[in-house]
C-alpha cells in the first residue's frame, strides 16, 4: 500500500476515484446530488482544486492501482465577535472504491490526514458526513471522531 500526494495529471483518477461516494450521495438525495459521472466538468473542478495552496490531495493505491483518496483543506479562520481564531484541516472528500473497503486504506488515508495535521501544528480535524451515509458515520466514530454540530432543513414545497 502506498499513500501519495495527488498531482496535477491526477485529475480525471481523482474524478473516477469519487464516483463511488457520489453514488452513494445520489442514492440517497437525487434531489440533491448530481449523477456520478466522471465529466469534463468534474476534471476540471479537481485541477482547479488542486494546486490551491491549502489544498491537499492523497491517493491509496495497491499495487499500480489507485483504490482511494482524500481531500483535505487547510482552514484558518480569523478571530470574529463571535469566536476566537482557529486553524484546522478539514476533510472534505474521502472515498475508498467498495471493492476495497474493510483492508486499511481509509484508515491509512486517515493517518496521511493526522501526518499532514502534525507535520502543521495543528490538533484538531473536521469533516462534515451526511445523515444518510450510516457506513461512513460508523468509520469515523471508529476513529474518534465526535459530533458538535448539527445542521438542520426543511422543504416549505412538502407537506408539513
Amino acid at each position: 500500500m502506498i499513500i501519495r500526494q495527488a498531482t496535477s495529471d491526477d485529475t480525471h483518477l481523482l474524478a473516477e476515484l469519487s464516483t463511488h461516494v457520489q453514488q452513494v450521495h445520489v442514492q440517497a438525495r437525487p434531489r440533491t446530488f448530481r449523477p456520478a459521472e466522471v465529466t469534463e466538468d468534474l476534471t476540471k473542478f479537481y485541477a482547479d482544486l488542486l494546486p490551491q495552496p491549502d489544498n491537499y490531495f492523497f491517493i491509496v493505491e495497491e499495487g499500480s492501482t489507485a483504490v482511494g483518496y482524500v481531500f483535505v483543506k487547510h482552514i484558518n479562520r480569523p478571530v470574529n465577535p463571535y469566536t476566537y481564531a482557529d486553524t484546522f484541516l478539514h476533510i472534505d472528500q474521502i472515498s475508498v472504491n467498495p471493492d476495497a473497503r474493510g483492508k486499511g486504506y481509509g484508515k491509512a488515508l486517515m493517518q496521511a490526514v493526522y501526518d499532514l495535521a502534525t507535520q502543521h501544528g495543528i490538533r484538531r480535524i473536521t469533516l462534515d458526513v451526511w445523515h444518510f451515509n450510516t457506513i461512513a458515520i460508523e468509520f469515523y466514530h471508529n476513529l474518534g471522531f465526535t459530533p458538535f454540530m448539527q445542521r438542520m432543513e426543511i422543504f416549505l414545497d412538502e407537506s408539513n
